[in-house]
């Protein structure tokens, strides 16, 4: 019995507005078809996805009863092929029910309906050739092929990436801060791969909907030390490609880590930006903002503040996620459910649980990240009520941070200038490897560097001219990959995956910082722009400053300036 979407007296209509009703929600169907029309869109996806006035199962059941349709509690037989809306075994054509009508008309098959959460457990999951195609195998799969090579290497995101033209998938891991192509797949076993992803996750993310192939969703997995001798916590992002078939997929590889014997020095602080630092740590009140992009390592600088203060100090941290282990802080990890509804997403951010914090007795508080202006304000009125709290933003100069709080959160010039203590900015640069290169005269500078967006970067050039700094063996190009010599690859800083050699000559990173202290006369004319801090901060200096130091001193070489542009 085929039941026309236009024709709304129809009973398909009718039992729709008759669950409606039952759960009082005061709208008809007419409502909804109005919707769709304007939107261009099918009803099933107004009422299920857009709306959410109706769960799936429910509507399968209401095509159950207008078509005659069987439903089905399982999926039996071998799976031939998986397609976004049926899948195809040896029994028939299994369904749900916005495919159902096309299902109808399908010759000489029988149709069967199932409910959204069995035909999930199938669709897009096909076999990554090994022998078995479930999916307790193809992580297996996938953990032994991907996740630990990446992981013994110390990659920090793996890319997994259609690509159109020539209809493979490209997985690439990011070392060191580049991306390097490591596995070519084919167009059907990179979807797979995409797909057991976004099923993976969501054991851990409720709120994923594996049958979206429209808008972008964020999900995270938790890997054990048993898995890949780490524990990890992944995070990873769906976007869909304008064909809603392919997916471009990034996974953050979060390491949880103690940090025993982890020290700014260790990281790259030099021995002026550790005092500023460990003096504002011995501060009873004040907020201390670490800064810089994605991925620069802001929340091992904190952590390893933190793991140095006095055990006396009631210290509190609120992250996403702990990354790093603290014997003498007490940590906490936003999180968020699946709401009784079965769709709605419900979480705990970092506001709520630094507004929860003021009940614990703290004297230091980590609050992860400043996401948002509720955030900030509860972030500074932990300061004013006698707190230290350290706090990492995603700015790019450390200057920027008053001009931040006041316009994008809403923090006043009094608030700010009473409040905050320091801010430091960081970017993490490849640190290069004695044994793999050589000392060469610095006689000129790149071309690139006329777009250094510092005013001092005229007095970096001078103060490198005619000095002896380290450079590549094989080439001093920055775009150039280096060649591995026959010294380079038996050398400790080679890094390979299976046999392919995907970086050398650079031996882990290191920080570039610039550590601007603040005190209340700096606000007196109330200018927070970037240029009228730049000139109230000089003294401090800045990044490029800390950079060349460490070109002078045989850390870096001088490609890694590029990483200021």
């Amino acid at each position: 019995m085929l039941i026309s979407e236009n024709t709304k007296a129809s009973l398909f209509t009718v039992k729709i507005q008759a669950i409606l009703s039952k759960k009082n929600h005061g709208k008809d169907v007419e409502h909804y078809l109005d919707i769709a029309k304007k939107l261009g869109r099918s009803i099933y996806e107004v009422l299920c996805e857009i709306e959410k006035v109706l769960s799936y199962d429910e509507l399968a059941m209401v095509f159950h009863e207008c078509s005659d349709l069987p439903l089905s509690d399982d999926v039996k037989g071998e799976i031939l092929g998986a397609t976004h809306n049926a899948i195809e075994t040896s029994q028939g054509l299994y369904i749900w029910h916005f495919a159902a009508h096309d299902a109808l008309a399908a010759n000489g098959r029988k149709v069967f309906l199932v409910s959204k959460t069995i035909f999930d457990s199938y669709a897009n999951v096909e076999a990554l050739h090994i022998e078995s195609a479930s999916l307790s195998s193809n992580k297996e799969w996938f953990t032994q092929k991907i996740l630990i090579p990446a992981v013994k290497i110390n990659a920090t995101d793996i890319h997994i990436v259609p690509k159109e033209t020539t209809g493979t998938y490209k997985i690439y891991l990011r070392v060191l801060g580049d991306l390097k192509d490591i596995i070519t797949l084919s167009a059907k076993k990179g979807a797979a791969v995409a797909a057991l992803l976004k099923h993976w996750a969501k054991e851990f993310t409720p709120s994923i909907r594996v049958d979206d192939t429209r808008r972008p969703q964020d999900g995270r997995i938790e890997v054990s030390k048993e898995q890949t001798g780490v524990p990890l916590d992944l995070r990873l992002s769906f976007i869909p490609k304008a064909n809603m078939k392919d997916v471009d997929v990034v996974i953050r590889l979060l390491y949880k880590i103690e940090l025993t014997s982890s020290t700014l020095h260790g990281l790259g602080f030099f021995p002026k930006q550790e005092k500023l630092l460990g003096d504002v740590s011995l501060k009873n009140k004040g907020i201390v903002l670490v800064t810089g992009a994605t991925g620069t390592g802001k929340s091992r600088t904190v952590n390893t503040i933190l793991s140095k203060m006095d055990p006396s100090r009631n210290v509190l941290t609120v992250e996403d996620p702990v990354e790093y282990l603290l014997s003498n802080a007490r940590q906490f990890q936003v999180f968020e459910w699946e709401g009784t509804d079965g769709e709605r997403r419900s979480s705990v951010h970092f506001g709520d649980f630094a507004r929860a914090f003021k009940r614990h007795d703290p004297d230091v508080i980590f609050i992860g990240e400043l996401r948002d202006k509720m955030t900030a304000e509860t972030a500074f009125h932990l300061s004013k009520t006698g707190h230290l709290v350290f706090a990492t933003l995603h700015a790019s100069r450390a200057t920027m941070v008053p001009e931040m709080l006041y316009h994008d959160y809403g923090i006043s010039i009094d608030e700010i200038a009473d409040n905050l203590l320091l801010a430091t900015n960081q970017v993490l640069v490849k640190r290069v490897c004695p044994k793999c290169t050589i000392k060469k005269t610095f006689s000129h500078a790149p071309e690139w560097f006329s777009l250094l967006p510092y005013a001092n970067k005229d007095k970096a050039v001078d103060r490198l001219m005619g000095k002896q700094v380290r450079v590549q063996r094989e080439s001093d190009a920055r775009t150039t990959e280096n060649a591995p010599s026959a010294n380079r690859s038996s050398c400790n800083c080679a890094i390979r995956y299976e046999n392919a050699m995907v970086s050398s000559g650079y031996i882990g990173r290191t920080v570039l910082a610039e550590c601007i202290p603040f005190n209340p006369e700096m606000f007196e004319d109330k200018l927070l722009s970037v240029t009228s801090m730049n000139k109230k901060t000089a003294e401090a200096g800045n990044i490029l400053d800390d950079a060349v130091e460490k070109i002078e001193k045989g850390m870096i070489d001088v490609d890694a300036l590029w990483r200021l542009i």
